[in-house]
C-alpha cells in the first residue's frame, strides 16, 4: 500500500530520481529531502506499487454520503481543541 505521494510518483511513470546515486539517508528527520530514496525505501520494505490506500481503507466522508451536520462529533471535538466551543 503506497502513500499518496508515492502513488502520484508511480501513476506519473517517470519515477523520481536521486541526485546522490541512491545513497540518501531516509529518516524521520532527512525524509523529505530525497523523494526518489524514500520511495525505493518504502519498496525495500514490503510495500506495493498496484496497490492504493484508496481502494484498501475508503474515506468515511465517501463512506456515508449526504449533508453536513454542523453539530457532529467532529465538530465537537476540533472546537474543543481549539477553544471555540462553548458548553
Amino acid at each position: 500500500m503506497l502513500p499518496k505521494r508515492s502513488r502520484r510518483t508511480v501513476s506519473k511513470s517517470i519515477g523520481p530520481t536521486c541526485p546522490f546515486a541512491g545513497s540518501c539517508e531516509v529518516s524521520k528527520t532527512q525524509r523529505r529531502h530525497c523523494p526518489a530514496c524514500r520511495l525505493q525505501k518504502c519498496l525495500d520494505a514490503g510495500m506495493r506499487k498496484d496497490t492504493s490506500s484508496s481502494s484498501l481503507h475508503p474515506s468515511p466522508a465517501l463512506a456515508h454520503p449526504g449533508p453536513c451536520d454542523a453539530s457532529g462529533h467532529t465538530l465537537r471535538r476540533h472546537q474543543h481543541f481549539h477553544g471555540t466551543a462553548s458548553h
